[in-house]
């Protein structure tokens, strides 16, 4: 039996749909909030007068997490997903959204 998996992202702020995940960091602490795109609008809003007279570092953007076959072991990974519902092939690169997800079931 297949099952199909959906990630359906809620406004943190107000528990509406949200359109988007912010990332931003300060005081060297990352953060990530979803929102809808009112929130958004009203987040960035926030920030402009900041970042208008701020200067930007190189290299500042903040990676992504990639995955490293390094990290985790891809056949316990692999039972994982299947037994969760996502779908995955017997063999090549796990995506970085079934590792996320396996990682998070570790905590």
């Amino acid at each position: 039996m297949a099952r199909t998996m959906k990630v359906v992202l809620t406004d943190d702020i107000d528990g509406t749909p949200a359109d988007e995940t912010i990332e931003f960091s300060i005081d060297g602490n990352h953060y990530e909030i979803e929102l809808n795109s009112d929130n958004a609008a009203k987040f960035r809003g926030a920030f402009e007068p900041y970042v208008s007279k701020a200067r930007r570092v190189a290299g500042s953007r903040t990676p992504k997490k990639k995955a490293s076959s390094s990290r985790v072991d891809a056949t316990k990974v692999r039972d994982w997903a299947r037994d969760n519902g996502f779908e995955v092939s017997a063999r090549g690169r796990l995506s970085s959204e079934v590792i996320e997800a396996y990682e998070k079931s570790l905590a």
